[in-house]
């Protein structure tokens, strides 16, 4: 097969920094954002931090794997996430996978989480980076999903298009896609899954799993959502709790 880019190990390695899973670091963060790649029998994840400003820097604050809805509940909206200071961070917005054997279980949590997490349908071609979609009844059935629901496409060639020119960035660097140090090797693994065709799609080696990437890909749509490019500066409360522009605070948009 004809592949016109595959992406090495090393490259990504050596975005690894010196800082530890769990930690926020001290940029000037406005949001943290987090996204979920659904599996047959469980989870994929990642938790993001965004910087201030057009670059879209961003650190990684966690990733990994769990196996249920509960234990995606904790992980994004239960545990802490704080900086050296002890300011804590919420998780602002999350684009769930909401596509194969979960949907109908993805779309519940999502009603559970309604306006922090949005179920997501990725599309190879789109007019547009993303759009939304109106639900009004759970797939293959009759019955009315509570209140409708919003589904998110978005044009995964755009974003990978996006997540490959970031990588490329040295770490410290404008832009840069930093990683924490505790960031396993399967992870980094499954960053270098994909291949561009001579079409300009992304497509996946074999049968090689690619959960890290797809979850990196989401992360940057759900900080396109929330507007990270147009955000100011930290915003810190008297408690010490971090005030990050979340969705609701800002002018209202689309979704």
């Amino acid at each position: 097969m004809n592949y016109t880019y595959e992406r090495e190990v090393d490259p990504i390695l050596a975005l690894r920094v010196n800082m530890p899973a769990g930690i926020v670091p001290d940029q000037n963060i406005v949001a943290l954002t987090a996204s979920v790649d659904t599996q047959k029998y469980g989870f994929w994840y990642e938790i993001r931090a965004w910087a201030s400003g057009p670059d879209r820097n961003s650190w990684q604050i966690r990733s990994g794997y769990v196996t249920t809805f509960e234990a995606v509940s904790k992980v994004l909206f239960e545990d802490e996430y704080k900086d050296a200071s002890g300011s804590r961070y919420l998780v602002s917005l999350v684009v769930m996978d909401a596509m194969g054997d979960k949907t109908p279980e993805v779309y519940d949590f999502s009603l559970k989480f309604r306006g922090r997490v949005l179920p997501f349908q990725g599309k190879q071609k789109l007019s547009q980076p993303y759009r939304f979609s109106k639900q009004e009844y759970y797939p293959g059935t009759d019955k009315l999903i509570p209140g409708g629901l919003q589904l998110l496409l978005g044009n995964t060639t755009y974003y990978k298009n996006l997540l490959s020119s970031k990588l490329d960035i040295t770490s410290g660097d404008p832009g840069a896609w930093h990683l924490n140090s505790d960031t396993s090797d399967e992870w980094v693994t499954q960053m270098t899954a994909e291949y561009q065709d001579p079409d300009g799609f992304w497509e996946c080696k074999g049968n090689r799993a690619n959960h890290a990437w797809d979850c990196s890909v989401y992360n940057l749509l759900a900080a396109d959502i929330i507007g990270v490019r147009f955000m100011g500066g930290e915003k810190q409360a008297e408690s010490g709790e971090k005030k990050v522009n979340k969705p609701e605070n800002r002018k209202p948009s689309r979704w």
